[in-house]
């Protein structure tokens, strides 16, 4: 019998390296009216995994060290991807393209000009 604390387990060791994956790429999703850069999904899909992890029912059993890694690396690998693509786009600007472009494209990267206009 499937138990809740093997759910939580299960989406925990999905989550965590999902969000490390996500945070190190240069992909964009676009929901009506935003654009989401990497950093903030993947910086979403760390912050439900840890909820995930710190919010269960019962005490986590000891941890042999492989379980702890499985875990602690692919945060590890989330967050500094999280805090570089956030420094990165510190002053980046994203504009939801209405209409798509011909080849798809429904968002686009302004770059802010030199003279701060």
């Amino acid at each position: 019998m499937v138990t809740e604390t093997d759910r939580r387990r299960t989406a925990a060791l999905w989550l965590f390296p999902l969000a490390a994956l996500v945070s190190w790429t240069d992909l964009i999703l676009v929901v009506p009216g935003w654009v989401l850069p990497h950093w903030v999904v993947g910086g979403a899909l760390l912050l439900a995994a840890a909820t995930v992890r710190v919010f269960r029912r019962r005490p986590a059993p000891a941890r042999r060290g492989w379980q702890w890694a499985a875990l602690a690396l692919p945060a590890l690998v989330a967050a500094v991807g999280a805090a570089i693509g956030g420094l990165g786009d510190l002053w980046a600007e994203y504009r939801v393209l209405d209409p798509a472009r011909p080849d798809g494209c429904r968002a686009r990267f302004v770059t802010p000009d030199k003279k701060g206009s």
